[in-house]
């Protein structure tokens, strides 16, 4: 398992970040590739935005679940398949 103290920011080591003379600034999260990036290496904010996405997605679905006319076969495949 990987040691969570390397993959945090040590803010004690704070350097200031220039391209093209302009300062980097920095932020306390950020979006990347789909996941939220924290400043203090948490995943707890990435973990709660997969789960309301999820969540999402299976409320559009609600219609399709109360579909009497879709059998029960058909609706756990496609459960799977989502």
């Amino acid at each position: 398992m990987w040691d969570t103290k390397e993959m945090r920011v040590n803010p004690s080591t704070y350097q200031v970040l220039a391209i093209n003379g302009r300062e980097v600034e920095q932020v306390k999260s950020f979006t990347y590739l789909g996941s939220i990036v924290t400043i203090d290496g948490g995943a707890l904010e990435d973990v709660h935005s997969h789960i309301k996405k999820a969540s999402g997605g299976f409320i559009q679905l609600y219609p399709v679940w109360m579909n009497k006319k879709i059998l029960i076969r058909t609706k756990i495949q496609f459960f799977n398949t989502t």
